[in-house]
C-alpha cells in the first residue's frame, strides 16, 4: 500500500487594538506584547485547519515485495 506525507497546517488569529503613531509602531507594540507572552494564542483562536499531501513515498512497503 502506498504511503503519503500529509502536512497539517492550523491557523490561529488574534486581534489587538493599540494606540500608536503609525502602522510600524503599532506592529512593534503588538510584537513586544507577543514576545513577552502577554498575548498567547491557543485553541480558542483557531480559525482553520488544512490538510495537504506533500509527497507520496516511492519506496515499497516490506509487505509489497
Amino acid at each position: 500500500m502506498p504511503k503519503f506525507v500529509i502536512e497539517i497546517t492550523e491557523t490561529l488569529q488574534y486581534q489587538d487594538l493599540v494606540e500608536a503613531k503609525n502602522r510600524a509602531d503599532a506592529i512593534q507594540i503588538v510584537k513586544e506584547k507577543y514576545r513577552r507572552e502577554e498575548i498567547v494564542l491557543d485553541s480558542q483562536h483557531h480559525i482553520s485547519t488544512n490538510f495537504s499531501v506533500i509527497e507520496k513515498d516511492k519506496r515499497k512497503d516490506e509487505n509489497e515485495r
